[in-house]
């Protein structure tokens, strides 16, 4: 694993290996993480044409190629009822503790490859940063495991050392008409953020809540002032607006969102430093920092007539395509650019389109070989 993979973390206790700026967790097993919501309705305020007030009935070009800038185009608002089944779009599992749930994100910042695999999980280090006992993080793997959001296997003669699988990280990146559900990507801060939520609930109140900001349909809604019964949907039955009020009063669910209330509602408003707008930046950065090492790695026997290099805007193009295919991914696909075309002498056009071609073609392949093991 190159350097540019992962980063130092540094706390009162001393220095430990962390994890990448950012890790894509997968929206369906998260949200059944945490709980999911019981079904109910919602409205959403919509724009609707009006073609009776536009004029179109007594237009000449009513129909034509004109209508699409029409300058009369008239709207109305409607509120659109909206039916909401989560465990119908996401698929029911077993929720987990906060413990576990900690432990599953914790996996995706440790560089897993473009199948989800993890080749060393270090206990003791989880354990350190988690700041709980290496028992907790062996009981949540077990846990994970039993549940299937994880294939775990001890490692022989290396104690408190795992290889993970991460059962659903292929469906991650699949787009919504290949079925997939989308994944949130975490930094790291906001991570550390997460983990110091000392409660289930106040955890499940701030991964919904970062969720929805991370949509661009719910982002608006999100910001609106909502009622207790409302975000009580997400929470165990006995949770009341009393028991939401303590948990968002938590300093540390406040070092995360700007949390007003009265008595009838409450608006949370996520902070700059936890926005999920701004984690692709960020992606990107962890995404050139890993192909440098590569590059640097990949030259390091190579011929000075066989070295392979990136200008800026190509750097630009190549960390655009983690965003879609994942980071292992693209280094996947440099690896084949530098030993089919680089190495025999073939002449690349354009690298960018070529490492997106072998991309998008190891994530069909690794589709196919996992759908035939399910077989």
């Amino acid at each position: 694993m190159s350097k540019g993979e992962r980063y130092i973390y540094t706390d009162n206790k001393g220095e430990f290996i962390l994890l990448t700026l950012t890790a894509p967790v997968g929206q369906a097993v998260l949200r059944s993480a945490i709980r999911l919501s019981d079904n109910f309705i919602k409205f959403r305020e919509v724009a609707v044409f009006d073609p009776g007030a536009s004029g179109c009935y007594d237009c000449l070009h009513a129909g034509s190629d004109l209508c699409a800038n029409c300058p009369n185009k008239v709207y109305h608002k409607e509120m659109k009822k909206i039916y909401v089944n989560e465990k119908a779009r996401y698929g029911e599992r077993m929720m987990l503790s906060r413990n576990a749930i900690l432990v599953f994100v914790y996996l995706h910042f440790l560089s897993p490859d473009e199948n989800g695999f993890i080749r060393m999980v270090n206990v003791q280090e989880a354990a350190e940063f988690l700041h709980c006992c290496p028992r907790t993080v062996r009981n949540s793997l077990n846990a994970l495991a039993s549940s299937g959001y994880i294939a775990v296997r001890k490692l022989e003669n290396i104690p408190c050392h795992y290889s993970v699988f991460l059962s659903d990280f292929r469906d991650y990146f699949r787009t919504a008409k290949e079925g997939g559900r989308g994944y949130l990507l975490l930094t790291r801060e906001t991570f550390l953020a997460l983990a110091g939520q000392s409660t289930i609930n106040s955890l499940r109140l701030a991964v919904r809540s970062i969720l929805s900001f991370a949509d661009g349909r719910e982002r608006a809604d999100a910001q609106n002032p909502r009622s207790y019964p409302e975000i009580a949907r997400a929470l165990p039955g006995y949770c009341t607006r009393k028991h939401i009020l303590a948990e968002t009063d938590r300093d540390a669910f406040r070092k995360i969102f700007d949390v007003q209330s009265d008595r009838y509602t409450i608006r949370m408003r996520i902070r700059a430093d936890f926005d999920p707008a701004g984690a692709s930046e960020l992606l990107r950065k962890d995404c050139e920092s890993a192909v440098l090492d590569l590059v640097k790695e990949l030259n390091k026997n190579a011929s000075r007539a066989h070295r392979l290099s990136f200008t800026k805007a190509e750097m630009r193009d190549i960390s655009g395509i983690a965003l879609r295919y994942s980071v292992p991914n693209v280094l996947h696909a440099i690896r084949q650019v530098m030993r089919e075309y680089i190495e025999t002498d073939r002449a690349v056009k354009n690298v960018g389109a070529l490492i997106r071609t072998y991309a998008k073609a190891n994530a069909a392949f690794s589709d196919e070989v996992n759908s035939l093991h399910a077989g």
